[in-house]
């Protein structure tokens, strides 16, 4: 049950940051928001994974503030 809690708390919070960080990411000049927002897609097409480099960034950081602060 820790587990579940962990991993949706991971995911919130994750989503929540590079949301941020892509709103953020729009007062940097063009050539960097571009670079920073461009969807990534990793599989194949009907099994892909879209994700952008502030999404990972959010997931990362996400990650790592509920690690130190919840006890597994």
């Amino acid at each position: 049950m820790r587990g579940i809690i962990f991993a949706v708390l991971t995911l919130v919070l994750g989503g929540v940051l590079g949301l941020g960080l892509e709103k953020l990411a729009s007062f940097l000049p063009m050539e960097m928001d571009n670079a920073l927002t461009r969807t990534y897609m990793l599989g194949i097409h009907p099994l892909a994974l879209r994700v952008t480099i502030c999404g990972v960034i959010g997931l990362i950081l996400g990650y790592l503030i509920v690690a130190k602060f919840v006890k597994k």
